[in-house]
């Protein structure tokens, strides 16, 4: 590497989740997603797929809760995608 050891290289291998701050994102969203808790096993597939990083499981039998910050969630909808369980369905906006 060139230059002093102070250096540093910083590689970006793909996309990475930020936390937008600057603009709340969440205002974009025209559906949501909806766990059903009685059929999620916290297996935290969801939080291991979100582009935005706004889904956060708990321990499963320790904290049974997932939370969702639909601050900024986009509704993208991935979240439901990977779900084994099916335990989680997008719906529309206006009937939360």
């Amino acid at each position: 590497m060139p230059g002093t050891d102070k250096e540093q290289v910083k590689t970006i291998l793909g996309p990475c989740a930020l936390v937008f701050c600057s603009a709340l994102t969440g205002t974009w969203r025209v559906v949501r997603p909806v766990i059903d808790m009685e059929q999620c096993i916290q297996c935290g597939i969801c939080e291991k797929h979100c582009p935005t990083d706004v889904v956060t499981t708990g321990e499963k039998g320790i904290d049974p809760e997932v939370v969702i910050d639909f601050t900024y969630c986009k509704g993208c909808g991935i979240c439901a995608e990977v779900c084994p369980k099916n335990a989680i369905e997008m719906v529309d906006e206006r009937q939360v």
